[in-house]
């Protein structure tokens, strides 16, 4: 009696098994292969330093031929870009296994702007597992403060022009500073006799 109820109990029990395996994979979230986020500016923005360059970088576990990317970021309102879109260049990332690499640069409004790579010809996109996708420079008027490029999104595709599971990462800030050093004079000096 008891290998009878074993035996009814044994397709229930695969069925339980096999939902709970559907619940664990649809339900749990798809941990990314690649984290894109902005790098360090390279100088603070000065009278010394008119310019200021981010680098936008990428870093994954997996070597799938990636294909392309669409990031699109903000960067705050006292940043501007001193040569328009031409300010945004393309990395040596999507290049660095040979092939022929494009970027274009869309400006959304406010401050936002999308940047779109893609590989051109063979060998189809880059097993790469990190580099720089693309560059920012940015200026300000301001006397001071901090300006900030935040990312908004970020899609990756391989070769199948299929979604390279990806986060964004950390967003990248610059010093101002265009206020020169103030010298005061503490006491006259004295002639000398």
């Amino acid at each position: 009696m008891a290998a009878a109820l074993d035996v009814c109990r044994a397709p229930r029990v695969r069925a339980m098994l096999f939902a709970l395996a559907g619940f664990v994979v649809l339900g749990s979230k798809v941990s990314a292969q690649a984290v894109v986020s902005v790098g360090a500016a390279s100088s603070v923005i000065s009278s010394s330093h008119a310019s200021a360059t981010f680098p936008v970088t990428i870093a994954r576990s997996s070597p799938t031929s990636m294909l392309g990317f669409s990031v699109v970021f903000t960067r705050s309102s006292n940043l501007s870009l001193p040569s328009g879109n031409a300010s945004i260049q393309i990395g040596a990332f999507l290049g660095s296994d040979g092939a022929q690499s494009t970027l274009q640069v869309r400006d959304l409004g406010g401050g936002q702007y999308a940047a779109d790579g893609v590989t051109l010809g063979q060998p189809c996109g880059t097993t790469a597992l990190s580099g720089t996708l693309f560059t920012i420079e940015v200026t300000s008027a301001d006397d001071s403060g901090t300006g900030t490029i935040t990312l908004d999104s970020v899609t990756l595709r391989d070769c199948n022009n299929v979604t390279i599971p990806s986060s964004t990462g950390t967003s990248g800030s610059v010093t101002i500073d265009h206020v020169p050093p103030s010298v005061s004079v503490t006491s006259p000096a004295s002639p000398r006799m």
